[in-house]
């Protein structure tokens, strides 16, 4: 049903787009109803924590609860997207109850979800960045997360960020630092097809399910300091600049173009042996 939805929505990309205002999103989610928003340029900033429905997440934050689904496709956000507010004595967290969809939008102002917890599934495929993106602590709960096709003009960071299912980032394009640092993947991870002007840093990322890094370039650094891996990893027709690997595992099948490592260990102890 998710990717049906997704897949419906995306024919209305073409359409002429309207303005609209944040304050007519926030009170359509503070009644707990599904939003639908389609070629629509909202022109000033959308807070999430807005919505007024909070619940203490411990003794030092609150979690604002979005009930419904968030569906917005080909739309253009003027100002800032957020979902965490940290200018209170007690910082304010999102927790969106169903699915959360941004497809085909684009973010004029900066991106922040840092903290926000997802139930369901979550896409912003084919979306664009203009600023910065801050996803870090971003926890998505259903079986998968789509930022494929995604372009990024600023840094874009998903450091601590936690994947029940598979998480797809595959086609993306950044032209500064992409970052997912210590990041939890619990199905697959698909980035092959990355395109990163700058840095890309997978360092202690665990990733539970295959990985594959097919025909990615980077043209600083591409680095993987302890990461884990455990199942097969492929780094087919990589272009990196600079690859650093110290203490990573790979505990499946490791692959490049013309070297196959069985071993379950240490990348530069499999190396040492050749």
């Amino acid at each position: 049903m998710f990717l049906c939805l997704c897949v419906l929505f995306s024919s209305c990309s073409h359409a002429e787009q309207k303005e609209i205002y944040a304050k007519d999103i926030i009170k359509q989610l503070a009644k707990g109803k599904n939003v639908t928003i389609t070629n629509k340029i909202i022109m000033d900033d959308l807070d999430f924590t807005a919505v007024d429905n909070p619940q203490p997440l411990n003794s030092t934050s609150i979690q604002d609860v979005v009930k419904g689904n968030v569906f917005f496709v080909n739309c253009v956000f003027m100002g800032k997207v957020t979902a965490c507010d940290n200018t209170q004595k007690i910082p304010i967290y999102t927790k969106f109850n169903e699915n959360l969809v941004f497809q085909q939008c684009d973010f004029r102002g900066e991106c922040d979800f840092q903290m926000a917890v997802v139930m369901g599934a979550s896409s912003f495929v084919q979306s664009k960045f203009r600023k910065k993106a801050n996803f870090n602590n971003f926890v998505v709960l259903g079986k998968d997360t789509y930022f494929s096709e995604i372009e990024a003009e600023d840094s874009f960071s998903m450091n601590y960020a936690s994947f029940g299912g598979n998480f797809i980032i595959m086609d993306g394009k950044f032209q500064k630092d992409l970052s997912l640092q210590n990041a939890t993947i619990n199905g697959k991870l698909l980035a092959n097809g990355l395109l990163c002007s700058a840095n890309a840093e997978f360092d202690m990322i665990s990733v539970h399910g295959r990985a594959i890094f097919n025909y990615s370039q980077v043209e600083k650094q591409a680095s993987f300091i302890q990461s884990r891996f455990f199942d097969d990893a492929d780094f087919i027709g990589i272009k990196f600049a600079e690859f650093t690997y110290e203490n990573a595992y790979f505990y499946g099948l490791l692959r490049f173009d013309d070297k196959e490592y069985p071993c379950s260990r240490k990348y530069e102890e499999l190396l040492k042996n050749e």
